[in-house]
């Protein structure tokens, strides 16, 4: 076999193969407001929506299982089914505490890991509390 009919042979394959590709759209859930970060005053109440095309929920920082942060959020799930992101739910939480401080993800109820990109967006919400200061253990002014 020529060479050149080798190369009229990967070239053929190669055209096969493209035909072939799926491209999935990336469409992770979209937090409200879009932002890496925020700063919330103390004592304040703050809203954080999430939508997406897949039914979401909400993961709280790992410190907030306890019962006073408990009693302070409430989640609201929505749809609409007229919407690309039909899937809604939105996260409020009352008069914000320095301990409240962390990073808030919503995920697709069906995702498992927590840090993939594909299914989880992440706001960090840092509460400023003049009282209680949060700094890295350790630092000095």
């Amino acid at each position: 076999m020529s060479k050149f009919a080798v190369l009229l042979l990967h070239i053929g394959v190669l055209a096969n193969a493209s035909r072939n590709v799926r491209y999935i759209e990336f469409s992770p859930p979209i937090v409200h407001p879009q932002q890496d970060h925020v700063t919330v005053q103390a004592r304040q109440n703050y809203t954080l929506s999430c939508e997406g095309h897949k039914p979401v929920s909400w993961h709280l920082p790992q410190d907030m299982n306890n019962k006073d942060i408990s009693d302070r959020v409430s989640i609201m799930h929505a749809s609409d089914p007229n919407s690309k992101n039909r899937y809604i739910s939105h996260l409020q939480i009352r008069h914000m505490v320095y301990t409240d401080t962390g990073s808030y993800v919503c995920s697709f109820n069906s995702s498992k890991d927590l840090l993939s990109i594909d299914s989880n967006t992440g706001l960090h919400i840092y509460v400023f509390d003049e009282i209680h200061l949060l700094t890295h253990s350790g630092f000095d002014f």
